[in-house]
């Protein structure tokens, strides 16, 4: 049973049995009930993760995850689609009234349950047909939830289970390599028992220490913001649950986490809580990372940093770069002999050639992938390295 169907089995063996439901943009002759709204301790409103210093207890917390976020009578013939941009600084039950309120009073629509998970950022709101949720989905989209503080909210019919894991490097030993992927996935079935692995990826070569963790379920995400402290190869992790990720690339030398904090703080006036923030610098390639814990309009609507009155692009990935550079300094290779190499398929879209190095830009990330995969090329008779910029 999973943890919504815990909450679920609870509420069907309070509620009596209520009228039939309203058919979605109609109005009933018969007494409107009162909703049956959900007041179980909500999970932390905090976006981001709680270190609890007594650990994990698995068997209490985390009972079998399910595929679906609820496949209970009476909600499994019921189709539900969900709410993204959920505001931060509201108690899950009076969120889940207002919603519900909103909808019946503005445009006739008689939600059947919705539950709200603000610590994400996300609620799951059950309709009785689909003709309500294709009206949600197709013809409302969105609704000012709150007109005095602007609160604007949307019905999505999917989203991504995604969230990412940063591994702490200033504090763990010495020369204690990384873990890999394949050990990121099995710790993490040690500290969250769900049912599948979570597919995991290193986010980039620039920010090793930074992974991406995609589940196959919603309940796997909700097993996943439970988790505590926890360690990975001696590294303290941190998870920012349903996070943005942004890159900054080719910033100014005078660029750090702190100026990149500060710019951020200032483009949203203040209004963005400082911890569910991760802003890391890279010097060596001067390039940065922003994870936004629980990305809301005024982070998303924003196209880029501005540094010293110098605007720098938002991007959902780094430029896909490499150095190519000969094995032995007596050999030359030319930019031509490059582009024509079968492997860059003509991908190639900037280069330069500088110190002997020949530094190139692809378009396409499989060729990207490739190459480093291969660590090195060869051209006509001649080895080349090739390593990521």
């Amino acid at each position: 049973m999973s943890l919504l169907h815990q909450d679920l089995e609870k509420e069907r063996e309070t509620k009596s049995i209520q009228p039939p439901m309203a058919v979605c943009g109609q109005s009933n002759d018969l007494p409107q009930s009162s909703t049956s709204i959900e007041t179980n301790k909500p999970l932390p409103n905090s976006p981001l993760l709680t270190l609890s210093a007594e650990g994990i207890k698995q068997d209490a917390l985390y009972p079998t995850i399910s595929t679906n976020p609820v496949r209970n009578e009476p909600f499994e013939r019921e189709t539900f689609i969900y709410i993204i941009d959920l505001p931060l600084d509201m108690i899950d039950a009076e969120l889940e009234h207002m919603i519900i309120n909103h909808l019946e009073r503005a445009h006739n629509i008689h939600l059947t349950k919705v539950k709200c998970y603000s610590n994400m950022g996300i609620a799951i709101a059950y309709v009785p047909d689909e003709t309500c949720k294709k009206k949600l989905l197709n013809d409302i989209v969105s609704i000012v939830l709150n007109p005095r503080t602007s609160t604007i909210i949307t019905f999505v019919e999917q989203i991504e289970f995604a969230s990412y894991l940063v591994l702490d490097t200033k504090h763990a030993e010495k020369k204690t390599p990384l873990p890999t992927v394949d050990e990121i996935k099995r710790r993490w079935q040690q500290l969250c028992p769900i049912s599948t692995e979570p597919s995991c990826n290193q986010l980039s070569t620039h920010f090793s220490n930074i992974y991406k963790l995609v589940f196959d379920s919603f309940d796997e995400l909700i097993a996943t913001s439970q988790i505590g402290a926890f360690t990975i190869n001696s590294y303290f992790g941190k998870v920012f649950l349903r996070a943005d990720c942004s890159f900054l690339e080719d910033l100014p030398k005078h660029a750090s986490t702190a100026t990149i904090g500060t710019a951020i703080h200032s483009q949203t006036f203040g209004q963005l809580s400082q911890t569910s923030i991760y802003v890391q610098y890279n010097k060596d390639v001067s390039n940065a990372v922003i994870l936004m814990a629980n990305p809301v309009r005024i982070w998303t609507n924003i196209p880029f940093i501005q540094l010293n009155n110098q605007a720098y692009i938002k991007k959902t990935h780094l430029a896909y770069r490499l150095v190519i550079q000969p094995v032995s300094k007596k050999v030359t290779i030319t930019m031509d002999q490059i582009t024509r190499h079968r492997l860059f398929h003509k991908s190639i879209i900037k280069h330069e050639n500088k110190g002997g190095k020949l530094f190139v830009e692809v378009n396409d990330k499989s060729v990207y992938d490739e190459c480093l995969t291969a660590g090195a090329l060869l051209v006509g008779e001649h080895r080349v390295y090739v390593e990521p910029y």
